[in-house]
Formats: structure tokens, C-alpha cells, sequence
């Protein structure tokens, strides 16, 4: 595969807060020219099957991954895992334990909004699927609260909105053994605030942390330098992706990060060793 195969290592279906289900979600990845993809829904690896399959299809080379939502000192931190077991035992009683979190993170959402004057009807979703503010902000829009669901986070969901509830995840430690028990390797997502406080990557290297996401559709090509610093000071392989969450929600294009193709043969490098 030549080098300027597009890479995209970040982004969501309907088993999360995508939009698209994982076979069109691959059908719009080999339209939009990506080659290698990794399907990373937040707290749940329910839906890679079907896309592995549809990948193979396509002819798109695919990664297992996951995304698992933490909880720091009331603020999150996302950590993404490549390369996993997506049936480890280990792995899926934890994930339905995060889900459980995230269910009641929603009712108290949904109890804030109703003292506020607005009754929304209870999501409802498969028991593998991951549920999240996303949905939320999805009936927002839909009982006309809402232009968006940017719109519907300001108003309603962000620290400080009328029905903001703090994370409820695991620690950042339970999530990075979450994925290494599962084979996976674990990457600190979008850390937009990790050149100016760099104190928390040490920590999370720690606690067994082997990749940043350094290549991602916000970042400026000074603070993608920035982040590749970082990432070389720690020896962390440094990824990147879309972190598209589908048609209309304002959340990328797949594809539409430049990642370079040698973040592929590093983590595909750092999985085989850890295999042999």
C-alpha cells in the first residue's frame, strides 16, 4: 500500500453516537478514499463485526477499536483502544458496567430537563448500544428546543447548562488496563489541552498509555507540531482521525484528517510485537 493511503483511526456509528450504521459508515469511508479505518464507538464493540465485514467487502483494511469515556476530577478524558479482542471476556463485562454508568448519567439528565420545563420521551437502545449526551441533544433538536446538536450542548448540556451532569466513567487507569487486558493499545483522544499542561501525560504513560492523537481536524499545524513533541518526549505512537460522528453533526468527514501512513504500520508494528 502506497503512502498516501488515506488513514482514519477515529470515528463513531449507531452503536454509539454515530449516525450511520457501521455497514454504510464503510461504504462512505471507501467513497470518501480511506483505505484503513478503525471504528472506535464509546464503550462498546458491538458493532465491528458488521463492519469488519463490510470492510472486507470494500477492501478497506480494518483495525478493532473502542473509545472508553472516563471520569477526572468531574472532567472526562477519552481514551481510545486499537488492536483488541472485542470478545474478551474482561473486556465486555467492564464495557456493559461503563454503559450502566452512562444510563444513569442519562435519567439525571432527563430529570434536569423535566424540572426545567421539558419532558422528553426515554432513549431507548439495544443493551449493547452505548448511549450518550448526543442522544440526548438529538430529542432536543427533534421536539424543537434545538436548531442542532452543538446548540443543544450549549444550551442545555455543557458544565454550567441547566442540565449538565458530570461524567460518570471509570478512571483513566481502569480504561487503559481495561484495553491492555483486552490486547489492545490505548491512546489519549483529542487532547486539546495537553500542550499547555503537560503534566497529565506522564501520568497516563503511567498507567499504560502508548499513544496521543495528534492528527485531528481542529488541531493547527502549530499545535500538531506541539502534540508531536509530546508524543516523541513520551515515545507514544502518535495517531489521528476524524472522529466523525456522521451526515449533519457537525463532527468531521472521513478522511478528512490527514493522518500519515506510517501511524498505520506503527500500531500494526506495536500489535504484532506484542502478539509474538
Amino acid at each position: 500500500m502506497t503512502s498516501h493511503a488515506l488513514v482514519d483511526l477515529h470515528c463513531h456509528s449507531t452503536f454509539s453516537d454515530g449516525t450511520l450504521d457501521p455497514s454504510p459508515l464503510i461504504e462512505r469511508a471507501k467513497k470518501m478514499g480511506v483505505r484503513h479505518l478503525a471504528l472506535t464507538d464509546h464503550d462498546t464493540t458491538a458493532g465491528l463485526s458488521a463492519a469488519q465485514q463490510a470492510a472486507k467487502r470494500a477492501g478497506i483494511e480494518f483495525l478493532n477499536g473502542i473509545e472508553i469515556n472516563t471520569a477526572q476530577e468531574g472532567d472526562t478524558v477519552h481514551i481510545l483502544g486499537y488492536g483488541l479482542n472485542p470478545q474478551h471476556p474482561s473486556l465486555l463485562k467492564k464495557l456493559q458496567g461503563f454503559r450502566g454508568k452512562r444510563q444513569e448519567r442519562i435519567q439525571l439528565i432527563l430529570e434536569k430537563l423535566k424540572r426545567a420545563g421539558i419532558s422528553l420521551p426515554r432513549c431507548e437502545r439495544g443493551e449493547d448500544h452505548s448511549i450518550g449526551r448526543p442522544h440526548i441533544a438529538d430529542l432536543l433538536v427533534q421536539a424543537g428546543h434545538a436548531a442542532n446538536r452543538s446548540q443543544a450542548f450549549r444550551r442545555y448540556l455543557l458544565p454550567g447548562g441547566p442540565a449538565y451532569v458530570p461524567p460518570r466513567g471509570p478512571s483513566s487507569a481502569e480504561a487503559i488496563e481495561t484495553i491492555r487486558e483486552a490486547g489492545g493499545v490505548a491512546v489519549l483522544a483529542h487532547p486539546f489541552l495537553v500542550s499547555k499542561n503537560d503534566t497529565m501525560v506522564p501520568a497516563l504513560v503511567e498507567e499504560g498509555l502508548l499513544g496521543l492523537e495528534v492528527y485531528y481536524p481542529s488541531h493547527t499545524a502549530r499545535f500538531t507540531q506541539e502534540l508531536l513533541q509530546i508524543a516523541r518526549r513520551h515515545s507514544l505512537i502518535a495517531t489521528g482521525g476524524s472522529d466523525f460522528h456522521g451526515p449533519e453533526t457537525g463532527r468531521g468527514e472521513l478522511g478528512g484528517c490527514e493522518v500519515p501512513f506510517s501511524v498505520w504500520e506503527q500500531l500494526q508494528d506495536k500489535l504484532s510485537l506484542d502478539d509474538a
